[in-house]
């Protein structure tokens, strides 16, 4: 026993007519027959766009899917023409959300979405973006050789915060030549972060163009500060097993992912090739509240 929804869909479209729903009780022990549903496709309701690449040219064959505000059971989704316009009919009365999903080569998978589009509108336009790739190589800053093994990632523009939460996500790579390669990286300013044992944080600001590839970057990274420190309780007792992460973070975030270190026996620990400057340390345990210090360092040598 239960409430149950039966909807109807018109006629060779895919598209859900959702003023025609009808609800129906089950109870216990019944049987139920002769329902009738009167279908009406009568509607003139339409949503309606173009989508066009960042210089205004039509995109053909893009894939726009949508779905009524009131009911996220279903999505469907129209194409556009030759010249990039779309029409999404027989539509009743209501808001819908109305996203893209970008089938052109090389460029993401889903690019936009506009949510409360009402039945009706016009000019519901997307623009869309190609993604493109940024390659080049890392080399030691003062002797000019490639780094073998190194982490490289991008989206961090400053390291005021440098979360070691973010720092996981960079990609390792192993290359002779300190040679790497990052895909489906879209149009704007792009800041590329590289890490590497003894070697400070690095950061690069690198400008993409909208599907153009970004080639011969070089990184010049230096090396980093070595900080020793020690991990204490309240009572100044040594806090054995702490796990230490750059920035702050919280006490869920701490269980869930890898530290930068852990205090020996001694609440000892050492981190290698920190930034230069201001850097946030935190430290975790499970006996212990979360503790943080901030420090200021040289850009090499011994804290």
């Amino acid at each position: 026993p239960a409430n149950y929804t039966i909807r109807v869909h018109p006629p060779d479209t895919g598209q859900v007519n959702w003023r025609n729903v009808a609800t129906v009780l089950v109870e216990p022990g019944k049987s139920y027959g002769d329902l009738r549903l009167v279908y009406d496709a009568r509607t003139d309701l339409t949503i309606s766009g173009r989508v066009v690449d960042s210089k205004g040219m039509p995109i053909a064959d893009q894939r726009v899917s949508y779905d009524p505000v009131e009911s996220r059971s279903a999505t469907y989704s129209v194409q556009t023409d030759v010249d990039g316009y779309y029409v999404i009919e027989n539509l009743s009365e209501g808001l819908y959300n109305v996203s893209v999903t970008n089938r052109m080569p090389g460029a993401s998978m889903h690019l936009a979405n506009r949510n409360g589009v009402a039945a009706g509108s016009e000019g519901v336009d997307f623009v869309a973006f190609r993604m493109t790739s940024v390659s080049g190589r890392v080399v030691d800053a003062a002797t000019g050789q490639p780094l073998r093994a190194l982490a490289i990632g991008r989206g961090m523009s400053t390291w005021q915060y440098p979360l070691t939460e973010k720092l996981s996500q960079l990609r390792p790579v192993r290359s002779d030549v300190g040679a790497f390669r990052i895909e489906n990286v879209g149009p704007g300013l792009t800041t590329l972060v590289v890490r590497a044992d003894g070697y400070a944080l690095a950061t690069h600001a690198v400008t993409v163009e909208d599907g153009v590839p970004v080639e011969g970057v070089e990184i010049r990274v230096r090396r980093g500060a070595t900080l020793r420190g020690r991990v204490v309780a309240e009572n100044g007792a040594a806090v054995a097993g702490a796990s230490i992460f750059l920035g702050p973070a919280l006490a869920s975030n701490m269980i869930r992912i890898e530290p930068e270190t852990r205090s020996d026996g001694d609440g000892g620990f050492e981190i290698d090739g920190l930034p230069e400057g201001p850097v946030l340390l935190s430290a975790f345990h499970k006996d212990h509240a979360v503790g943080s210090v901030s420090i200021t360092h040289p850009a090499h040598g011994e804290v």
